[in-house]
């Protein structure tokens, strides 16, 4: 379970984004798949894939340790998951 500092850390560090990266973050947390976002917000899943390179590499920066990249498939229809930001970032 994370600390509500973590918390506050994660959201700040969101919160320092620009506006795109903030949107899939966002996203991102709520579970959705790379494909999910670049259809909701129009744009290409490569776009997507670099917003996301960009985001990681911007935490590293802030002295976020990056987690191990999950590579399993999300079973098609399940929607969005349960918020957890201990999957983007380990603290």
């Amino acid at each position: 379970m994370l600390h509500i500092l973590d918390i506050l850390a994660v959201r700040e560090a969101v919160a320092r984004q620009p506006k795109r990266r903030r949107e899939i973050c966002e996203m991102l947390m709520e579970g959705y798949s790379r494909a999910e976002i670049a259809g909701r917000l129009g744009i290409a899943e490569m776009t997507v894939h670099t917003h996301i390179r960009r985001i990681r590499r911007s935490f590293i920066k802030m002295g976020f340790e990056p987690a191990p990249r999950r590579r399993e498939p999300r079973s098609p229809g399940t929607g969005p998951r349960e918020k957890d930001f201990s999957r983007v970032y380990q603290f």
